[in-house]
């Protein structure tokens, strides 16, 4: 009897020790290697521009992301876009009594990024640099916007340029989930890239 109730105690001791294991390996994957492995991005743009002519200047962009996490970061490229917009000057809607209103923007047009860059490994430093031309006058106000998109994450970054004068930059890092922006992104590269392509069919067209 007194052998049974041996046995019984080392199953007991045995059966327990496996348990605290097993939960120690479940807490671990579940918490410490998922917040080790989750990714994390540092997403920054800047922007100055430069005078061409006149009324023609160049918007120079330089786009800098940082992999701070320990797992490689796969980007969707097919939804990660650069957007720049252009500021709606309505002299109809002033200020009110303080001052202060709310500014719309216009969307110009939607540009790709990281076009040689599928993923970033832990600890890289990718810098993009891009070159766009604008048609408008001297103190005209531009807002340029990243979206850098994975299959779950996005990440958000803008800055703020004034046509030839001093920039003002605004520079933000956001982590949110969207699938709407990703859809809209999409569309709007796509007409862009249709857009492209009757402008050059309409130039074939006509050289022949």
């Amino acid at each position: 009897m007194d052998d049974l109730v041996k046995i019984a105690n080392v199953v007991e001791s045995f059966a327990t020790s496996i348990a605290i294991i097993v939960g120690g390996v479940w807490a671990y994957f579940k918490f410490i290697q998922g917040r080790i492995f989750k990714p994390k991005i540092e997403v920054a743009i800047n922007g100055c521009s430069y005078i061409l002519e006149e009324k023609m200047h160049l918007l120079h962009t330089e786009l800098s992301v940082n992999n701070l996490g320990l797992s490689r970061v796969n980007f969707d490229r097919d939804s990660s876009a650069m957007r720049v917009s252009r500021i709606i000057e309505n002299t109809n809607n002033h200020a009110d009594e303080i001052g202060v209103r709310e500014v719309e923007w216009h969307h110009i047009s939607t540009f790709p990024v990281l076009v040689e860059h599928q993923w970033i490994e832990p600890s890289e430093i990718i810098k993009e640099k891009g070159v766009v031309e604008c048609n408008d006058k001297v103190g005209a106000i531009y807002k340029i916007e990243v979206y850098l998109m994975t299959n779950e994450v996005q990440w958000y970054a803008e800055t703020i340029v004034q046509i030839g004068e001093s920039e003002m930059k605004d520079i933000r890092n956001q982590t949110t989930r969207s699938e709407d922006k990703a859809e809209q992104l999409k569309r709007e590269k796509e007409a862009q890239r249709r857009k492209a392509e009757e402008e050059r069919k309409k130039k074939e067209s006509k050289d022949s």
